[in-house]
């Protein structure tokens, strides 16, 4: 059985979005509302955190494997999401491109024709009213979405996602890179810059 004090954890984790507007936690601020409002020792913090993340009530990525892990678990391993409905509804922005404002319209005609996100589009997505992502949130939000290969720095530089502006590549809108697929997944995984690429409008 769930212990009363994850129970209320939960409760404060849905209040502290209410409250303070926001999708994700330190996990120092997480450990201290842990301790300090539901009684759970010090110790048994990792095991609550690990323990919501396998329910699906909060997202966390502790540790990333592979060649680009370590850049992805820097930006990750002390941000938890606990909102991750949000997290949901930011990747469908991304992923689905749907057509936006006349203001980034040449922006939306260039992603959907190249594969290429510019950062005004980007931006664009990160301040729209239901998903709003604060300055705070970017980075860490930003790589989730990266890890996910929704998005992709077109320079491959993930320790700087959320800290300047950069052009993305839409991994869902490439169709065919060479002949061979796995080349697409060695890239990835290498976080190496793509071959030329063959491209069609969605």
């Amino acid at each position: 059985a769930q212990p009363v004090s994850y129970l209320v954890l939960e409760k404060i984790l849905t209040l502290y979005i209410q409250e303070m507007g926001g999708h994700i936690c330190d996990k120092k601020v997480f450990d201290q509302l842990a301790t300090e409002l539901c009684g759970i020792e010090r110790h048994g913090t990792a095991t609550a955190l690990k323990y919501f993340s396998t329910l699906g009530i909060v997202l966390h990525y502790p540790e990333v494997k592979g060649s680009r892990g370590s850049s992805f678990t820097a930006g990750l391993k002390d941000k938890i999401f606990i909102d991750p409905q949000w997290i949901s509804k930011l990747a469908s922005k991304f992923g689905t491109c749907k057509e936006p404002e006349p203001m980034v319209i040449k922006e939306w005609r260039e992603v959907q024709t190249t594969g290429i996100m510019a950062w005004k589009l980007v931006d664009y997505f990160l301040n729209e009213d239901d998903i709003r992502v604060s300055e705070e949130e970017r980075k860490p939000a930003l790589t989730v979405l990266c890890l996910l290969d929704i998005l992709c720095p077109k320079d491959g530089d993930i320790a700087s996602l959320g800290e300047r502006e950069m052009d993305f590549y839409v991994p869902g809108l490439l169709l065919k890179i060479f002949e061979d697929p796995c080349k697409w997944q060695s890239w990835t995984e290498d976080g190496g810059l793509p071959p030329p690429l063959v491209l069609a409008p969605v």
